[in-house]
């Protein structure tokens, strides 16, 4: 997310929300069955809408406005990425790049 522009002082503490906010979501679906159930996979859905606002809320307080609207456009540009049909970037990874 290097469009971010983060400041030294903003780099330990985005990269520390960003890491608790992946481990969140990964015990998400750790916790889910194996395959999980549609029932199972919409509690999910409705747990990981509320993670997201809450991770967006601890950034708000530490990026700027222009800022936050430069992650929105690089969260949706990655959701977009990810749907069927979408372009696909290369290996796993953090994606982070600020």
């Amino acid at each position: 997310m290097a469009e971010l522009a983060l400041t030294e002082e903003q780099v330990p503490v985005v990269t520390e929300i960003l890491d608790e906010a992946e481990a969140e979501r990964q015990a998400l679906f750790s916790n889910s069955d194996d395959p999980p159930s549609r029932d199972t996979m919409g509690a999910v859905r409705v747990k990981i809408g509320e993670h997201r606002a809450r991770t967006e809320e601890r950034l708000a307080e530490i990026l700027t406005d222009d800022q936050m609207k430069a992650y929105r456009t690089s969260l949706a540009e990655r959701r977009q990425h990810m749907r069927p049909g979408g372009k696909r970037g290369g290996g796993r990874g953090s994606g982070r790049g600020f």
